[in-house]
């Protein structure tokens, strides 16, 4: 999409009534977009840190907001995203400051929290460096106010570092509010890169830019470092500051871990329209709920297996485009509340029932996989975590089950070799039961100090419930001997 010359013209008209609105510059300059850049321009940072796994590290670069007046910067959660990088390998944050004149200046920062309520991660400069001692931070105040369509939109993000980490302005107009698990914003026009504001006629900052499209989470493309997406491919979307303004108030604190609740359904499933009008539902958004957790909130609440929630806080669901963002938007809906909060379902079994009301305590959501510990069996070329919840849920074990689970493979590994499997659960080593993650790792290791050239045997469980055994055979001499604790 490109703009008409009457959009063009309309841009330009408004000019003068946002300068009026926003006091960056006198009545006669006809340059809104350079305003607004010099203007938002200290507010622009980049964000890098290095990802430390146990097969390599990479350097990883996004670009970043501030938004606190102590240094508090968000950006894109993909970049650390949760479901790919554990909690312990994300190493040496920075806060890069860029200058159209100098050097950029790297601040030393510590990582505060990745928010998979709104898709946002947030670092600040680290209390124990003195590299941050003499910057002025800017921070941009997001507000809750939403386009109408036709309404001119401006977006201010940054170039990668081979093009100096410059500062860049683009033009759009309001094209149409989108549906969907996370609210979206069309435009006509461009908008600037993954992480970049945007910006209304007035110049107040009402969303930002998530990823999309060919866009992915990087600021710098290491496979790619002249690539310039934001420029030959621009964004078509943005998020309105209304999803993720209650993310910043309070303020994001290290010293309060973000605490998730959940109520025990899992696979949801949107309605389609027969199911729908089959059970009297129609036009009506529903979610049927696929399985209950056993001694669950929902469960202990009373929900069932194929119960039907057409309302939630006696209010109706939201409605997507497709039947399956019903049950995304419900599932986000309740990742923003808190742990105690009291959430009344209203839900039928059967066509015809008459809507029952079911109230469900919030509780904390069983640990996840990124917060396990780790351990790297480094010559036979596999790491194994802590077992979670969702490994005994697949299985249909009881929580209380033990063993550890495949993390990581390392390419053509004797591991790998073997057959073993991402996501395995090793319940038995060498004819031994497994029990936790700390006796795995002391009893590989006293194997291989006493057996450095002996098999390794493992029984596993893989997600379909199968048994295998698994017989690794380890490497001719190549130095890689023993394991390492991966950090943990």
């Amino acid at each position: 999409m490109t703009h008409s010359r009457g959009l063009r013209f309309l841009a330009i008209c408004i000019g003068a009534i946002w300068i009026a609105a926003a006091p960056l510059a006198s009545a006669q300059n006809v340059n809104p977009t350079g305003v607004l850049r010099e203007k938002v321009k200290p507010s622009l940072v980049a964000v890098k840190y290095t990802w430390a796994n146990e097969l390599q590290s990479r350097e990883l670069v996004a670009a970043g907001i501030v938004v606190g007046d102590d240094g508090l910067v968000m950006f894109p959660l993909t970049m650390v995203t949760p479901l790919l990088i554990p909690d312990d390998q994300m190493k040496d944050f920075k806060i890069v400051i860029p200058s159209d004149t100098l050097d950029e200046t790297e601040i030393d920062a510590v990582l505060v929290l990745r928010d998979e309520r709104t898709g946002l991660a947030f670092v600040r400069p680290d209390p124990n460096s003195t590299s941050n001692a003499a910057v002025q931070w800017k921070p941009i105040q997001f507000v809750d106010a939403l386009p109408q369509v036709g309404d001119p939109l401006y977006s201010v993000g940054l170039l990668p570092k081979t093009s100096g980490y410059r500062a860049f302005v683009t033009s759009a107009a309001m094209s149409a509010p989108l549906r969907g698990p996370v609210p979206q914003e069309l435009v006509d026009g461009d908008l600037a890169g993954v992480g970049s504001p945007v910006f209304d006629a007035k110049g107040d900052a009402i969303g930002y830019v998530p990823m999309q499209g060919n866009q992915g989470p990087l600021l710098d493309n290491p496979e790619q470092p002249d690539d310039l997406p934001m420029v030959y491919s621009p964004a078509k979307m943005f998020v309105p500051a209304s999803d993720f303004l209650w993310s910043l108030s309070p303020e994001p604190s290290a010293d309060k871990p973000l605490v998730i609740p959940w109520i025990g359904c899992m696979e949801l499933n949107g309605l389609d329209k027969e199911l729908a009008e089959f059970v009297g539902l129609t036009n009506v958004p529903a979610v049927q709920i696929g399985d209950v957790v056993p001694n669950s909130p929902a469960d202990r609440a009373g929900l069932k297996t194929k119960d039907i929630i057409i309302k939630m806080n006696g209010q109706p669901l939201e409605r997507g485009d497709v039947p399956a963002e019903v049950q995304e938007i419900l599932a986000r809906k309740i990742m923003k509340m808190k742990v105690g909060d009291i959430v009344t379902l209203t839900v039928i079994h059967d066509r015809g029932d008459v809507p029952r009301d079911v109230t469900v305590t919030l509780e904390e959501r069983p640990k996840q996989p990124h917060s396990a510990r780790r351990f790297y069996a480094k010559d036979l070329g596999f790491v194994v975590r802590e077992v979670v919840f969702i490994d005994t849920y697949h299985r249909k074990l009881p929580p209380s089950a033990e063993g550890v689970v495949i993390a990581m493979l390392r390419p053509q590994g004797p591991a790998a070799a073997a057959k073993l499997e991402i996501n395995d659960m090793v319940t038995n080593m060498n004819g031994n039961p497994v029990t936790d993650i700390d006796e795995f790792k002391k009893d590989y290791q006293d194997f291989r100090t006493q057996n450095p050239r002996g098999a390794v045997v493992l029984v596993v469980s893989q997600l379909d419930g199968r048994e295998q055994t698994i017989n690794i055979q380890p490497p001719e001499e190549d130095g890689l001997s023993g394991g390492s604790g991966g950090g943990n």
